[in-house]
């Protein structure tokens, strides 16, 4: 009624009731930003190059972003509540993990005030590069000796016997000095070449090419 007038206890009932109403807006609306703040920050994990886990004081797994599924091809929801079925590093003495024949990880824990955060870096091209310089250095260590080895004989032999020798042998032991010479040059060549296409300064210089000369320049040391 418009005359009524609320007694003493009813005013602090609606007091009441008004204190907890207050207090349960303001939870759902503190709720909802701290569910904004989540869900904003789990895109952020997710859009990150890296794979990012974090573990409990346990050790056990809390989080599992997406990269980290696509570097280890496993699930969240298979690692929750688990232990890491890989070895971790520290940022002064990273883990090189390999996963399979082409995938490599770098994989660094940092302490965090309760449990760690786990980063997955994926180091599959780098070691792709180590693995081919060390062939290529391999190779071309390999190719250096042949023609040394003719330059070698053939100079030794000129110096002991180039006197005497007849003039057909002494220009034999000349070409095939000379021939030895040129495929060191080529090799060299060639090694700047990939230092430059490492670099991205790609300079090629077409040449014409002579099959005779290169067949008589495999041929000489056998001939010999």
């Amino acid at each position: 009624e418009s005359d009524h007038r609320l007694r003493s206890e009813q005013w602090a009932v609606l007091d009441l009731l008004a204190g907890h109403g207050g207090a349960a807006i303001a939870n759902a609306l503190a709720f909802e930003d701290a569910i904004r703040r989540q869900v904003h920050e789990k895109a952020v994990i997710d859009a990150v190059a890296d794979g990012v886990i974090t573990l409990d004081g346990y050790g056990l797994v809390g989080s599992w972003n997406r990269t980290a599924t696509e570097l280890t091809g496993l699930e969240p929801s298979q690692m929750a509540g688990r232990p890491l079925p890989f070895p971790v590093g520290t940022p002064s003495d990273p883990v090189e993990h390999r996963f399979t024949d082409e995938r490599w990880l770098e994989i660094i824990a940092t302490p965090l005030e309760v449990g760690q955060v786990v980063v997955l870096r994926d180091i599959s091209r780098q070691k792709a590069l180590e693995s081919a310089k060390a062939m290529f250095v391999a190779a071309t260590s390999h190719e250096l000796k042949t023609p040394l080895t003719v330059i070698k004989s053939f100079a030794d032999w000129l110096r002991d016997n180039g006197e005497t020798a007849d003039s057909v042998r002494r220009k034999t032991a000349y070409d095939a000095i000379a021939d030895s010479a040129e495929e060191l040059y080529q090799i060299v060549e060639k090694v700047l070449l990939t230092a430059k296409t490492e670099a991205g300064r790609i300079d090629l210089s077409p040449q014409l090419l002579d099959p005779e000369r290169l067949v008589r320049a495999a041929a000489a040391p056998q001939r010999w």
